[in-house]
């Protein structure tokens, strides 16, 4: 028998994301609300990282920065390219690259709570920075990647993210923001290796601009994902998009949905933990 769930009135990238990705991931994570017991090492290098680099871009003092980094990140044994001394070389090739920077930060780790045009829905989550550059008001994102090159840039536009951080930073005081600065930082062993660092790109930035039309249209799109979304919870029915199992990388409940249904119990109860999904308290940069 179906269990009735209420579907909830907040959300945020990562849970619209999710749900357009796969169902049942979002089913796994957001209803049900379980992760792995153990967290992803990715995620968790890329929340320090930018843990360091708020303190950069507020003190522009590296020392301090470094020592946010290094005071916050556990490496793992299982893992050459997020380490301590990898996590440091980033931040001294940033603080020595982006010395003099030509914008000012207007708004550091901004959250926002928006309503959306379905009521009661509400759009929450977090902007790394908001910013002006040459008069121009633009959301700042950091992200950290295994595959920085040219093609990185491509997820500029059309990018759903970059859209919401637009629309709210509009609603919540910056009515002339526009842009979007997308600041990448590559995350490889390579980095500490003197002979393969001068054939590495370790920093690149972009950026991107939305027009009216490009807002109206992601509004659009964010209602039509919320009337499939509590169309899932009235039924309590989640399919499986079995084309992202192995997407880039293996989606974490795969060991779930490759077994028979009488067996999934059997594995979350021993690969996996509950922790709610509450994106205003996250700081992994994905809000």
């Amino acid at each position: 028998m179906s269990e009735t769930r209420e579907c909830p009135t907040t959300v945020d990238y990562t849970s619209l994301s999710t749900f357009l990705v796969c169902r049942k991931k979002y089913y796994w994570r957001i209803v049900r609300g379980i992760v792995g017991k153990k967290p992803p090492l990715a995620a968790e290098f890329g929340k320090c990282i930018h843990l360091a680099l708020d303190v950069w871009h507020k003190e522009r003092n590296i020392d301090k920065a470094i020592e946010a980094f290094c005071t916050t990140f556990v490496e793992s044994p299982d893992d050459e390219k997020r380490t301590i001394a990898i996590g440091k070389k980033i931040l001294s090739l940033y603080s020595e690259k982006y010395a003099h920077e030509g914008f000012k930060v207007l708004a550091t780790e901004q959250e926002f709570n928006i309503p959306l045009p379905l009521p009661p829905f509400r759009l929450v989550g977090r902007i790394d920075k908001i910013i002006e550059w040459d008069g121009a008001i633009m959301v700042m994102d950091h992200k950290t990647t295994s595959r920085l090159g040219g093609e990185f840039f491509y997820k500029i536009k059309p990018n759903m993210q970059f859209d919401g951080y637009i629309y709210a930073a509009r609603q919540i005081g910056y009515p002339k923001c526009t842009g979007i600065l997308l600041d990448a930082l590559l995350v490889a062993k390579g980095l500490v290796v003197p002979s393969q660092l001068s054939r590495l790109t370790p920093l690149a930035r972009d950026m991107n601009f939305r027009t009216e039309a490009d807002l109206v249209k992601y509004i659009k799109n964010v209602v039509s994902i919320l009337h499939d979304l509590e169309e899932c919870y009235k039924i309590d029915e989640w399919y499986e998009n079995t084309e992202s199992c192995c997407d880039f990388i293996e989606c974490p409940y795969r060991r779930i949905c490759k077994e028979d249904t009488d067996l999934h119990e059997r594995i979350i109860a021993m690969d996996f933990k509950v922790e709610p999904w509450t994106p205003i308290k996250e700081k992994n940069g994905k809000v």
